[in-house]
């Protein structure tokens, strides 16, 4: 009996582990040249380009839940270029082609790479202002 609570143990200790890890690896996972955004600060990206998150939805799966697929983020940006202001709506998903993370405009390629912090069950991100949005611009 001992035996069986001891290997239970060290079962559930891993898992835990391994969670934190993997967590740990996707907070520090951005690509060279990338751009962190927060919620209603414009970021000058060059001299004719401005972003600014004005909005955000997010629809992924909470750590901690069992969900049918693992969601979106909706990502609602204000863009000031070449004495211009448009607004764009890109979607994220961490799961491959589940949503298209990039649009263009005007000569930008504007490309979601991460949204921070990751929802978790029971603990919903409070306020818009605590994510992080992080985009890679580049021109064309």
């Amino acid at each position: 009996m001992k035996a069986l609570l001891m290997i239970g143990g060290v079962i559930i200790f891993c898992a835990l582990f391994s969670c934190a890890y993997n967590s740990a690896t996707y907070d520090s996972d951005t690509p060279q040249g990338s751009i962190n955004l927060k919620y209603n600060v414009q970021q000058r990206v060059d001299n004719n380009l401005l972003l600014e998150v004005i909005d955000l939805y997010d629809n992924r799966c909470p750590i901690g839940s069992v969900c049918s697929n693992g969601g979106t983020v909706d990502v609602s940006f204000k863009i000031f270029v070449n004495n211009k202001i448009e607004t764009k709506m890109i979607s994220f998903s961490d799961f491959p082609n589940l949503a298209q993370p990039y649009d263009t405009i005007s000569g930008y390629r504007i490309e979601l790479v991460k949204v921070l912090p990751l929802p978790y069950a029971g603990n919903p991100v409070e306020k818009l202002s605590n994510y992080t949005v992080c985009v890679l611009v580049s021109k064309f």
